[in-house]
C-alpha cells in the first residue's frame, strides 16, 4: 500500500485470501483520481464492486455482461472521474479503441489482477495480457501494480519484464495456510471420494471434478445434504452460471445457507500430467 501511494511500480506475491485485494483498494481510496483494476474474473469484479458500493465507495465494472447503454454510462462516467475504482478486463484494454478513452480517465495507478496469466511460462497464459505492456508507453507516468497468487521465480521475472515495470518493489509472502488441509488417495470413484471428504459445516467451497457428470453428481448429492450447491460446467448457458455464481457470492457474504456452506462443482478442463504433458477431462 505504502509503495503505491508513494507512486512506485509494484510487484505482490500473495497466496489466494491473502489481502492482495485490499493493496489496491485501500490505496485507491485515499488517492486523487481512479485506480484501473485489470482482471480476467468477471465474478470477482462485480462482488468486490458490489462490496465498494456497499461500504460507500464509487466503483464501477466494464465487460461484456454489460448493454451497450451500460457500457457508454460508466465509460461517461469514468471520464468524469466518478469512480475510485473502475474494473476492466484484459480483452477490453487490449481493444484499440480503449487507450485513447483511458487517456481521458484521470487514472492514479492500475492494477493488474492475476498477472500470473501475461507469461507464456505460467500456467495460464492468455494473449490478451501481453498487450497490457502498452500501458507503460501510453501511461509512463502512472505506476503499475501487479498481483498473482501463482508466481514461480521464472513466472515473476516475466511479469516485470512484459509490464517494464520500473525499479519496482516486491512483496513474496509466505504460502503457508493453516486453515488449508492437504491430503492424498487412492483414487476409485472420484465423486465418491470428493463426497466422502466433504462433511457438513466445513463452510464455503467447492470441487473440481473431471466430467461434467461428476460435478453434477456432486451437486445433486451435496443439495440433498442441505447445502446450497450449484454446478458450473462449460455447457450451462451463460445466464445461469452467471446466477450460479451469484448465488456462491451472496451465500458467501451472508454465511451461506442453514447450513453454513455454498457449494460450486466445476469441472477441470485440462490436465497437467508427469512430463509436462496436457489432458483434456
Amino acid at each position: 500500500m505504502r509503495s503505491l501511494l508513494a507512486g512506485h511500480d509494484t510487484c505482490v506475491v500473495m497466496p489466494t485470501g491473502g489481502g492482495k485485494s485490499l493493496c489496491y483498494q485501500l490505496p485507491a481510496v485515499v488517492s486523487e483520481g481512479t485506480a484501473v483494476v485489470i482482471s480476467p474474473l468477471i465474478a470477482l469484479m462485480q462482488d468486490q464492486a458490489t462490496q465498494l458500493a456497499q461500504m460507500g465507495i464509487p466503483a464501477a465494472v466494464l465487460n461484456s455482461t454489460l448493454s451497450e447503454g451500460e457500457q457508454a454510462k460508466v465509460m461517461k462516467q469514468a471520464r468524469e472521474g466518478a469512480y475510485r475504482l473502475l474494473y476492466v478486463s484484459p480483452e477490453r484494454v487490449a481493444r484499440g479503441d480503449t487507450m485513447g478513452w483511458l487517456q481521458q480517465v484521470p487514472i492514479a495507478f492500475f492494477a493488474i489482477d492475476e498477472a500470473h496469466c501475461i507469461s507464456e511460462w505460467g500456467h495460464e497464459f492468455r494473449p490478451e495480457y501481453r498487450q497490457l505492456s502498452k500501458l507503460r508507453t501510453k501511461f509512463p507516468d502512472r505506476p503499475i501494480a501487479a498481483f498473482t497468487a501463482s508466481a514461480t521465480r521464472h513466472v515473476r521475472h516475466d511479469i516485470l519484464a512484459q509490464l517494464q515495470l520500473r525499479n519496482p518493489d516486491k512483496y513474496i509472502a509466505s504460502f503457508y495456510r493453516p486453515n488449508l488441509r492437504y491430503f492424498a488417495q487412492l483414487r476409485g470413484q472420484q465423486c465418491d471420494c470428493l463426497l466422502a471428504n466433504d462433511q457438513p459445516g466445513r463452510g464455503d467451497g467447492g470441487f473440481s471434478g473431471g466430467s461434467r457428470h461428476c460435478c453434477r453428481r456432486l451437486s445433486r448429492q451435496d443439495g440433498k445434504r442441505g447445502a446450497a450447491a450449484q454446478p458450473g460446467t462449460v455447457d450451462v448457458r451463460r445466464s445461469a452460471r452467471a446466477g450460479g455464481d451469484d448465488r456462491f457470492w451472496v451465500g458467501h457474504q451472508q454465511g451461506g445457507s442453514a447450513r453454513g456452506d455454498s457449494f460450486v462443482a466445476a469441472e477441470v478442463d485440462r490436465a497437467v500430467l508427469p512430463g509436462g504433458r496436457t489432458g483434456g477431462a
